[in-house]
């Protein structure tokens, strides 16, 4: 679980959480649930002011 700030080139800074939970089926790899969930608070007019995501990903160790 964690905090993010992410701020894309040309747009305003987008903040929230994110949660990640996983299970390591291997020592070298690592199968994961990620969500987010970001808003831009102080965006102006009628921009897009939220954005989620919801993912399933593979981590591979070398």
């Amino acid at each position: 679980m964690g905090a993010i700030v992410e701020v894309p080139p040309g747009e305003g800074a987008f903040l929230g959480p994110r949660l990640r939970v996983g299970w390591a089926f291997h020592p070298s790899w690592a199968l994961s649930l990620e969500g987010e969930h970001l808003e831009r608070p102080f965006s102006p007019g009628l921009s897009v002011r939220r954005r989620s995501s919801l993912g399933l990903v593979l981590t591979a160790r070398f």
